[in-house]
């Protein structure tokens, strides 16, 4: 009997610790946990030593692969009934793994003229953060990266 419970406990403390790596949060509560995305910038998708031409695939990649993450979670969003003040406005920044794994989320809130939402119901902000873990933890960018990347977009989201 101890034995299975040893097994139980070792098996929950390696889901939790993958699931733990998918942050996810505001820019603000990132940067009160010492989480500055300066300090992320400067560690994932770096560009410099690339040429013109490298560096343009390297945006270009970055972007698409964002957009095509932000349109798989919009769909995730909707199969989940996330139903909130419509339209979601949202300006994200998405960092990846080498192996294609979301590693952080951090977002804003946007209002219609695309500034700053600073009140937000916060049961939709808790629901929204925990819907996007469930979603990157079982997220991979198809073939992964050669590299950490990372992206900036806006998104909004009608329904």
């Amino acid at each position: 009997m101890r034995s299975i419970q040893k097994i139980f406990f070792i098996l929950l403390l390696c889901s939790g610790c993958d699931l733990s790596a998918q942050e996810v949060f505001t820019f603000q509560k990132a940067s009160a946990k010492g989480l500055h995305y300066q300090q992320l910038d400067s560690i994932y998708g770096h560009a410099a030593g690339l040429d013109t031409a490298a560096l343009r695939r390297h945006v270009e990649e970055n972007e698409n692969h964002h957009a095509l993450t932000l349109k798989k979670l919009g769909h995730f969003l909707k199969k989940q009934n996330y139903q909130c003040e419509p339209p979601l406005r949202l300006y994200t920044k998405i960092y990846w793994n080498e192996g294609g794994k979301l590693v952080y989320f951090l977002y804003h809130f946007l209002t219609a003229q695309g500034t700053l939402k600073r009140n937000f119901d916060q049961r939709h902000q808790r629901q929204f953060e925990d819907l996007v873990r469930i979603f990157s933890a079982g997220y991979d960018a198809d073939g992964g990266f050669n590299r950490k990347i990372a992206s900036a977009m806006t998104a909004v989201y009608d329904e």
